[in-house]
């Protein structure tokens, strides 16, 4: 069964140890890494992915979730299982106009503070690369002693050289800084001042700087788990190359996504999963009928599919699904029923969503709750949990179709739209 770009679905499933009282208990969360991608580009994913890439940037942010023990341990054991050498770059230090400009601490006070949450970090990194046998591998970039490298002086005064001659340039960094108070502005809601916005643009050029140079000088692969920063992208594409005298040409973003995953690991389907797809279906009577094993099996031998199971074999849920680059089609599901509840489901659809790419519109097609068949146990009614499902992914009912599969089995469209 052909499965639609495979070196992109790379995963690894991890389970951690945590303290519970006085006892540990092994595996209490784990998660499962998938690449995102919407937010993954450059000339090299495959090749990274494939582990025909030496080296690699990760970037992690003090502020997400992804620096915590659970999740720090899979990122830093996928990204090292494609790269020989691994330099770590952590934004504790820019984060210190977060704080002067949020905070409102004198810059002093927030150095200080930045440079301790620094030093913290850097040290759970380090324990958690003793603990798996990396710490051979890996490298941690020290703000602010990097920033004296001659390599780098040099990015920050072709970034500043640009944002004075540019107008063009100088507004693109600005709308990075708009975009970053958009998304702060909940938890963050005081007004801004000029010298607040002159505070946040350091920010950004900071950051642009030390990634522009890293890809230049340690590596073009950056993993991250989460977005691209959209100004990094136009740069590599070249938008600003009469003003900005950086190479940014073979820049390869490798955007991650931290996929909860309570139960067994996820992976692409192969075609020897056939037998446990078919049990699947078969122990729903409310939602399949046998008459549709046939086009299942044809969905499955053609399509994708992206699988839960337990390690033995034994399939906990799947998905089957299609993309032709404009659209995603999402076709099968089904979940063991000794499992249900346990967010087997929910791992996989996150999973396939990751493999959206351009696409805008992600969709399924799904029985009216009024659709029956007669003499089968079939009932429409068994799809509502099916719409509050998707609706917690922001799905949203589409087009209805009536007698779509038959005079009494109608059909409704299932969506979401992406920008």
């Amino acid at each position: 069964m052909p499965a639609e770009r495979p070196s992109i679905s790379q995963f690894f499933s991890h389970g951690v140890r945590r303290a519970e009282g006085s006892r540990e208990t092994e595996a209490c969360r784990r998660f499962t890494v998938w690449v995102d991608r919407a937010h993954t580009s450059g000339p090299l994913v495959d090749a990274f992915l494939g582990g025909k890439v030496s080296s690699a940037v990760l970037g992690l942010s003090p502020t997400s979730s992804t620096v915590n023990l659970a999740r720090l341990a899979p990122v830093l054991d996928w990204t090292l299982g494609r790269a020989n050498e691994l330099t770590v770059i952590e934004g504790s230090w820019f984060h210190r106009w977060d704080r002067v400009v949020f905070d409102r601490l004198p810059l002093a006070e927030a150095e200080r503070t930045s440079l301790r949450d620094m030093r913290k970090l850097h040290g759970r990194i380090r324990r958690v690369a003793e603990s798996n046998g990396l710490s051979r591998k890996l490298a941690l970039l020290t703000w602010p002693e990097a920033g004296s490298l001659p390599k780098l002086v040099a990015t920050a005064r072709a970034v500043d050289a640009a944002m004075e001659q540019s107008p063009e340039f100088r507004s693109a960094m600005m709308s990075v800084v708009g975009d970053y108070l958009a998304h702060v502005r909940l938890s963050h809601p005081r007004n801004l001042n000029a010298d607040d916005e002159t505070s946040l643009l350091s920010y950004v050029r900071e950051e642009v700087t030390a990634f522009a140079y890293l890809v230049q000088h340690v590596s073009p692969v950056e993993v991250y788990p989460g977005a691209d920063l959209p100004i990094m992208r136009r740069i590599a594409k070249g938008e600003f190359a009469d003003v900005l005298d950086v190479d940014l040409s073979q820049r390869t973003h490798v955007s991650l996504q931290l996929i909860p995953t309570p139960v067994g690991i996820i992976r692409i389907g192969t075609p020897g999963d056939w037998p446990e797809i078919e049990r699947l279906i078969r122990a729903w009577p409310t939602h399949f009928v046998a008459e549709a094993l046939p086009q299942v099996r044809a969905d499955f031998d053609n399509c994708s599919t992206t699988l839960c199971e337990d390690g033995t074999g034994r399939v906990l849920g799947f998905m089957v699904w299609r993309t032709d680059g404009a659209e995603m089609e999402l076709l099968w599901m089904a979940v063991d029923p000794a499992f249900a509840r346990q967010g087997v489901c929910r791992s996989v659809v996150q999973a396939v969503l990751c493999e959206r790419g351009p696409e805008r519109r992600v969709f399924g097609r799904t029985a009216t709750l009024d659709s029956i068949i007669p003499n089968s146990g079939f009932s429409g009614a068994a799809y509502a949990s099916t719409r509050r499902f998707f609706e917690g992914f922001g799905f949203r009912l589409g087009k209805r179709h009536e007698k779509y599969w038959g005079p009494t089995n109608h059909m409704i469209e299932i969506e979401r739209l992406y920008e």
